[in-house]
């Protein structure tokens, strides 16, 4: 047997392999393939990684600096709103000068996002995203971002703000934008208005043409606007940021010159919606409105600038452009601090109390609407410039002369007036009137002869004549309570020639009880008689026992006293009795301090006098001196104090105790010299009142003026232990200057407190105008002097929460500590007391 030996190949045949057979070696051609496609792979793996890392490098410098941009961006908004000149100047790019110039003084004027010639209040802490664009060089960044604002009706807006920004040497800088950001300049014309404004402002600009062709529309059709025919207005919105600033302070619309410049959407910000679109077109229209209507009246700025403003917004609001600011509460607030008419003439010049204002623009609303005879809001503005006095100009646009403003009758007129605009619809109090009624005392206005007390029920809403007294000779004066809770009164009638003697009457229970008089008629150095002043009343003892009058007389007046028992009086005996200085009485009206021999008329200004001080008994009798002094008063029904005026000259605050009488020593005005600002304190202070709190006596007031400078007066308020013998807490000075030295304007005469001690009354003298301002204070006993509510009351009483207060056809009933007040008119005239009934 023999074997045959075969290849796999002589095997394969003719035959079809089951399994392809592997193979053994590989051809040329393919292997180069092969290393060709691995080494295309590998390439592409390496630029694949390559570009990743380069991308990821690219976006991190792209995200870091965006991040810068914003960092610089949130840094400028903090200059924005800090105002801080030092920061913004760090952040701005110096590449033009005029726009950094421009943008400096917008940062200091707080303008860099504050849009207030829109009407816009710029709300920094409500942030939006923004969204940021770098060029490909990433050295300069495109920034949008929304800006909310507040209007003044509370509700809120956005607008969207765009700033560029340039790489600088240390950090990203606000820099002027490229022209090319804004484009080229466009034009749009309508009937009237030509306006010019950048391609990248198109959109909104084209909207805007409409939109103030519709408001001159308009304003031509107010009174006396006198248009001229067929005339062109030339707008331009401006890219220079300076716009804004100009535009901002409306005087220079005052001015515009032959072409109006506002500034472009852009700068003032584009709106996002139609709440946007509607509040900036508002804005632009206001502006256009503002320089036409200077231009048309011919008003010169910037001369009687209050008149002219409070005018313009008149004619702004019947154009429906803007909210005429004097609503209910600001007319409550001008009913009780107005300016009177006699000192209207104050408004021809510049004024930077809100009072004067607020009486302008109350004065612009009362000419258009009461009075018809007035002309037109553009005729009183063209005659701004054509008179030389207020009252010339008034007398030309209303026909009121100086001599109508005077008389009682305009007065009410007048008041009638803003009593009308403070009184609309009430919510009702927030907590429960005072059971009380309130009376006050006045001469009524139908018959000039006659005194009247009313009562108002605050619940009920109703006024009632409780009580009227007929002046038989004389002039009508005054009443005023001896003992308001047995509804006994006092009312006086000035004598109507000088050696006519005082006339009284006493009140009770609504009935004259008791009728008198007393003589004037007094010796003189001489030996021969004289005549002072009418007797007065000076004081009625708490209990209502007694009744004590004064009366002055020669230059400057010396006092005289006298006193009258009650009873006595109501039992047909009304004999006064002459009494040798003031009484001034305990709170229980058992005891009294005399100043004997003192004959110089209480001030609130003048340096105290000492005299002689004696405690007594309520008559003025059974005398024990107490010492050397001046200012005494009581702090209960047993513990009194005084200014002891001591040997060395100098002055000293003490206390004493019936029964003991030992003075106890408080504090000396030296003491109290390094509570006054180191810049303002002097080397003596002289006293001039002392009292204390109404509600709580352990707060003392004290007065002092320097021996140099009686027109500068200091405050000081102290708080006493519980048995008065020591200070425990002394307040530093607020200090009161008279601005018109010699009339005693707008000084600090009086201090109160509300029963909680939490709401402090300041009363304010006028001596041009003889009023009283009282201020309310939310500091209580201690803190500043901030405004919170001022009217014109002589006196304001409190009763638990509430306060009363009478002025001129009103009476003021308010809580302040909720906010709340009520002005009650009523027809009387002369009005000076307000009581709480019993």
């Amino acid at each position: 047997m023999s074997f045959e030996w075969q290849t796999e190949e002589d095997d394969q045949q003719g035959k079809i392999p089951l399994t392809p057979a592997p193979e053994t070696a590989v051809s040329p051609r393919k292997s180069r393939w092969l290393l060709w496609g691995a080494l295309l792979i590998l390439i592409i793996l390496a630029g694949w990684r390559v570009y990743r890392q380069a991308d990821a490098r690219t976006e991190t410098a792209v995200s870091q600096t965006k991040s810068d941009v914003l960092s610089s961006h949130q840094l400028i908004a903090k200059a924005a709103q800090e105002q801080d000149r030092s920061l913004l100047i760090s952040l701005l790019s110096g590449r033009d000068d005029s726009w950094a110039d421009a943008q400096t003084a917008l940062g200091e004027q707080g303008l860099l996002f504050d849009r207030p010639q829109f009407g816009l209040a710029w709300q920094p802490d409500a942030t939006g995203t923004p969204e940021i664009n770098l060029n490909a060089q990433l050295d300069a960044a495109e920034i949008s971002f929304p800006v909310t604002y507040a209007l003044p009706d509370g509700r809120t807006i956005t607008l969207q703000q765009t700033a560029v920004y340039r790489r600088g040497d240390q950090r990203w800088l606000l820099s002027p934008p490229e022209d090319d950001f804004w484009g080229a300049e466009q034009t749009t014309e309508t009937a009237n208005v030509s306006l010019t404004y950048p391609e990248r402002d198109a959109e909104t600009a084209a909207r805007l043409a409409d939109t103030l062709q519709t408001t001159l529309d308009k304003l031509c059709q107010l009174p006396d606007a006198n248009c001229p025919h067929n005339w062109q207005l030339p707008i331009q919105l401006s890219t220079d940021p300076d716009s804004l600033r100009q535009t901002a302070g409306w005087r220079a619309l005052f001015a515009a010159g032959p072409e109006l410049i506002l500034p472009a959407p852009t700068l003032a910000g584009q709106p996002l919606d139609e709440a946007g679109y509607d509040t900036l077109a508002n804005g632009y229209a206001t502006l256009l409105a503002t320089a036409v209507l200077a231009n048309l009246t011919g008003y010169h700025c910037c001369d009687q600038e209050l008149l002219f403003q409070a005018l313009l917004d008149w004619q702004l609001n019947e154009l429906g452009l803007k909210t005429w600011p004097l609503d209910e509460p600001a007319y409550q607030q001008l009913l009780t601090d107005n300016l009177p008419p006699h000192q209207w003439r104050a408004l021809w010049q510049p004024q930077s109390e809100p009072k004067y204002r607020q009486t302008a623009y109350a004065l612009a609303e009362y000419f258009q609407t009461q009075l018809p005879d007035a002309v037109s809001a553009a005729e009183m503005q063209r005659a701004l410039g054509q008179n030389s006095s207020f009252l010339n100009w008034l007398d030309a646009v209303t026909g009121l002369s100086a001599l109508d403003m005077m008389t009682p009758g305009f007065g009410r007129t007048w008041n009638a007036f803003l009593l009308a605009q403070a009184t609309g619809e009430s919510a009702g109090p927030p907590l429960p009137y005072p059971p009380q009624p309130i009376q006050i005392a006045c001469y009524t206005r139908i018959d000039s002869s006659r005194l009247a007390i009313l009562n108002y029920d605050p619940a009920g809403g109703q006024w009632t004549e409780t009580y009227s007294y007929t002046v038989k000779a004389g002039i009508p004066g005054y009443i005023a309570p001896v003992n308001a809770a047995d509804n006994l009164y006092l009312a006086a009638a000035l004598a109507a020639a000088s050696a006519q003697p005082s006339r009284f009457a006493l009140a009770q229970n609504g009935q004259t009880a008791a009728e008198f008089t007393v003589s004037r008629e007094l010796p003189d150095q001489s030996g021969g008689a004289a005549f002072p002043a009418d007797f007065g009343l000076y004081a009625a003892s708490p209990d209502g026992r007694y009744v004590l009058f004064s009366a002055g007389r020669g230059d400057p007046p010396k006092l005289t006293y006298r006193l009258l028992e009650v009873s006595a009086c109501l039992d047909g005996d009304c004999q006064t009795q002459p009494v040798s200085g003031p009484l001034h009485w305990s709170p229980d009206g058992k005891h009294a301090i005399l100043e004997d021999g003192s004959d110089i008329p209480p001030s609130y200004f003048a340096s105290l006098q000492p005299s002689p001080l004696y405690l007594t008994d309520a008559r003025g009798e059974n005398r024990r001196e107490i010492g050397r002094g001046a200012a005494p008063f009581w702090l209960d029904e047993r513990t009194y104090g005084y200014v002891r005026f001591n040997d060395d000259g100098g002055r000293s605050l003490v206390t004493a105790v019936i029964g003991d009488n030992q003075p106890r020593p408080l504090t000396t005005l030296a003491n109290l010299r390094p509570l006054i600002p180191a810049d303002q304190r002097t080397d003596r202070l002289h006293p001039t009142f002392v009292y204390p709190a109404e509600h709580n006596p352990h707060f003392l007031v004290i007065r002092a003026v320097p021996a140099a400078d009686d027109e500068t007066s200091y405050y000081f308020t102290l708080e006493l232990n519980e048995d008065f013998t020591a200070v425990t807490t002394a307040e530093p000075a607020f200090l009161s200057v008279d601005p018109n030295p010699g009339s005693n304007t707008h000084a600090f005469i009086a201090l109160d407190w509300s029963p909680d001690g939490r709401w402090r009354v300041l009363y304010e003298g006028d001596g041009r105008s003889r009023q009283t301002t009282a201020t309310l204070t939310p500091q209580g006993y201690k803190g500043s002097l901030e405004d919170q509510f001022s009217f014109t009351a002589e006196r304001a009483l409190w009763n638990g929460d509430w306060l009363a207060a009478v002025g001129d056809d009103y009476l003021l009933l308010t809580a302040p500590a909720y906010n709340y007040r009520e002005i009650i008119p009523y027809d009387l005239a002369g009005c000076r007391a307000v009581y709480w009934g019993d």
